[in-house]
């Protein structure tokens, strides 16, 4: 089920294709050790992993396009689909494990993009 405490906006974005498409992922806890990951849901309805806050050194092989920045708040996390294609459209989500004092999963309410 979605948490309060994450927010994915905005919840519908429609950009041309060849745009740089920006949800924005807020989490209103700031546990010291987080690990925010952004996912696409698939056609089967499971969550592929496009990119992570920090980088995920064990996936070098993740797909450029998808990029993941820290705001200066420190709470707020622009994630762009850089030079958006058509078949990039579908349903997004974000989420965040945090690590301490237990590991506890959340996620954000879920996305459209369409790219036309």
């Amino acid at each position: 089920a979605p948490d309060r405490l994450l927010s994915f906006s905005p919840a519908r974005l429609t950009v041309p294709e060849g745009a740089n498409a920006t949800f924005t992922c807020s989490f209103s806890n700031t546990s010291e050790r987080f690990v925010l990951n952004w996912y696409r849901m698939s056609p089967s309805n499971q969550t592929d992993k496009l990119a992570a806050f920090p980088k995920d050194r064990s996936q070098p092989s993740q797909d450029p396009r998808f990029r993941v920045t820290q705001l200066p708040n420190g709470r707020d996390f622009q994630m762009s689909v850089v030079a958006a294609r058509r078949n990039d459209s579908g349903i997004y989500l974000c989420g965040a494990i945090f690590l301490t004092p237990k590991t506890q999963i959340k996620e954000s309410p879920r996305a459209e993009l369409t790219v036309t």
